[in-house]
């Protein structure tokens, strides 16, 4: 089941663009270790209040290519969605990253009613040194978001409306 709404032609279109970092040995002795602290709750946009975001794309990709990546997964590294100051989710899970994703669909409403909110980026998970990346002392993975702000109170309540009777509790949680 899909909910559809026409993104209005006022709508902001926002291209954002973050780096997570693993160094090899640090912390984890062997590993590429992205469960460090620079990695999380990093600020993405910020978001105002009684402003909407539609989240409608993702893309990721490294500083090698896919099918190491694929290879030297130890534990599945995982992207969070959240707001900064509720430290709310904006997906009820975390979302794993078992491939590079280029302009793949990846819908989410997001808005707050606080000032000076932002919506953050977290990534934990760890990468075996495989024979690719022997040398290699810091691998990056970069998460770019297609949003789109909608500031337009009538609209936003609209969606707010609709949404919020078959979502429920997973977009404030």
């Amino acid at each position: 089941m899909s909910v559809f709404f026409q993104i209005p032609v006022t709508a902001r279109p926002i291209q954002t663009g973050n780096i997570f970092s693993a160094t090899f040995n640090t912390p984890t002795l062997g590993k590429y270790d992205f469960g460090i602290a620079g990695n999380q709750n990093q600020n993405v946009i910020p978001i105002q209040r009684n402003s909407i975001y539609l989240i409608e794309r993702l893309t990721i990709a490294g500083t090698i290519d896919n099918a190491t990546y694929l290879t030297s997964i130890s534990t599945t590294p995982l992207l969070r969605l959240g707001k900064s100051l509720t430290g709310e989710n904006v997906y009820a899970r975390p979302f794993p990253i078992v491939t590079f994703l280029e302009n793949q669909e990846f819908a989410a409403w997001v808005w707050t009613d606080k000032d000076n909110d932002f919506l953050t980026m977290s990534l934990s998970g760890i990468l075996d040194q495989v024979l690719a990346t022997v040398g290699v002392l810091t691998l990056k993975l970069s998460v770019s978001l297609s949003v789109y702000a909608i500031e337009d109170n009538a609209y936003a309540k609209a969606v707010r409306d609709r949404l919020t009777p078959w979502i429920g509790q997973s977009l404030r949680q």
